[in-house]
């Protein structure tokens, strides 16, 4: 009987959808997620290693980033099966709303450490202040940003204030403060995005019109790709936050969030997301793709020349 039951219960939590573009949502995010680990474990790996050879506060934003990247790929990618499997939801709702949050505070903290990483380099290209003194600076608004950071996630998984509403997640006001967390998020959005453009914009100023900038060639070249990557990850959460709060946005009222494949696009756009500063990272960043390969092929990087501890600018 026992058997039985089990059998029936297993039956039921894997019964399909009858919405079949739910199912094949769920597939094309369980086909998307799985890369995002490895990679990410790659460059975090890679990241780690060099700040371990020349210590740099750029490389630990970055990692921080990459850990907040790599937490929201792994929910993507636990959750995907509630879109194919509408009983899982039902079933373990307490942990889906415990693992939404989870992502939710992790995208929070990636935004905050992408805005906080543009200052640290608009300090460090102007040459205001030393490494040394901006490292200390930076540090000090990391431990502001990551001890607001402990008490979101600490509320997230009390409350578990993030819903799966298929195919999208959204925040569940019936939550006690969900109001507030809610201001409390587009509050940090809007200013994390326009303080990173204004820095992109200062370190585009000082490399085109300036010149000013003590360096190289080689060293330009960095600074330009460094420039590109940045600003293409910023456009594209700002572009992605653009959507996500369209009733913020009265002149674009023609994107129908009801519509289920809109909302399925949407929930994509966040799982692209964990992959757009990685491969961005990747493709302007000759000395890190580099390391990242030779880590593949040896399970080691070479050793930094002696004079990269004396950079005026940081090559991350």
């Amino acid at each position: 009987m026992s058997v039985t039951s089990n059998l029936t219960i297993s039956k039921s939590l894997f019964e399909l959808t009858p919405d079949m573009e739910l199912f094949y949502f769920g597939i094309i995010v369980f086909v998307f997620s799985i890369f995002n680990a490895p990679i990410l474990a790659l460059i975090i790996t890679t990241l780690k290693m060099k700040n371990a050879q020349s210590p740099n506060m750029a490389f630990l934003l970055m990692n921080i980033i990459n850990f907040c990247l790599l937490g929201q790929g792994l929910g993507h990618l636990i959750t995907f099966p509630c879109l194919m499997f509408p009983n899982l939801l039902r079933t373990f709702e307490t942990v889906v709303r415990i693992i939404g949050g989870i992502m939710n505070t992790l995208w929070i903290c990636d935004l905050s450490t992408v805005t906080l990483l543009a200052v640290s380099r608009v300090l460090t290209f102007s040459n205001i202040i030393s490494i040394r003194k901006s490292d200390r600076i930076i540090r000090y608004l990391l431990i502001l940003l990551l001890s607001w950071i402990f008490i979101l996630l600490i509320y997230s998984v009390v409350f578990r204030n993030m819903m799966m509403y298929p195919p999208l997640w959204a925040y569940d006001f019936d939550v006690p403060f969900c109001h507030l967390f809610d201001t409390m998020e587009l509050s940090l959005s809007f200013p994390c995005i326009i303080i990173s453009f204004l820095s992109y914009l200062t370190i585009a100023y000082l490399i085109f019109v300036a010149k000013n900038l003590k360096s190289s060639v080689a060293s330009r070249r960095n600074e330009i790709a460094i420039l590109f990557q940045s600003s293409l990850v910023t456009g594209y959460i700002s572009v992605m936050i653009f959507v996500w709060h369209p009733a913020l946005f009265t002149t674009f009222q023609f994107i129908d969030m009801n519509d289920i494949t809109n909302q399925a696009i949407l929930n994509f756009m966040w799982l692209v997301h964990c992959y757009v500063n990685p491969c961005m990272l990747l493709v302007f960043n000759k000395s890190i793709r580099e390391d990242c390969f030779r880590l593949l092929r040896t399970g080691k990087i070479d050793q930094p020349p002696r004079a990269a501890g004396t950079s005026i600018v940081t090559m991350s």
